[in-house]
């Protein structure tokens, strides 16, 4: 029987949110009551992703990644980040997009 991974390989704290990267999903969990209450926590597995996209702009002093999900009946996800974790928003966006092309090779 498998374990579940209860540990994140990475973390990105966000502006409104914290992006955690496991092996096997990622989790957007929200930090402000606003976002908690209309949003809340959102889970995605890697094959539910259609494609992800690193924006950096120190010019606003923020980053953002954006993921757009297969099933356009769900709401993408946004992510605003401080542009001093862009080193960190880099790693996990490689390791989304390894993730995806491992995923579309066992289909």
């Amino acid at each position: 029987m498998a374990t579940a991974v209860t540990q994140p390989t990475q973390t990105l704290p966000g502006l409104h949110a914290e992006l955690e990267l496991y092996s096997d999903r990622i989790v957007v969990r929200q930090n402000d009551l606003l976002s908690q209450v209309f949003q809340g926590t959102r889970t995605i597995a890697p094959k539910d992703i259609a494609n992800i996209h690193l924006y950096e702009s120190c010019f606003l002093n923020h980053g953002q990644i954006h993921i757009r999900l297969r099933d356009r009946t769900r709401a993408a996800i946004t992510l605003d980040y401080k542009c001093e974790h862009h080193p960190i928003a880099r790693a996990i966006i490689a390791a989304i997009e390894a993730q995806l092309l491992l995923t579309e090779t066992h289909h």
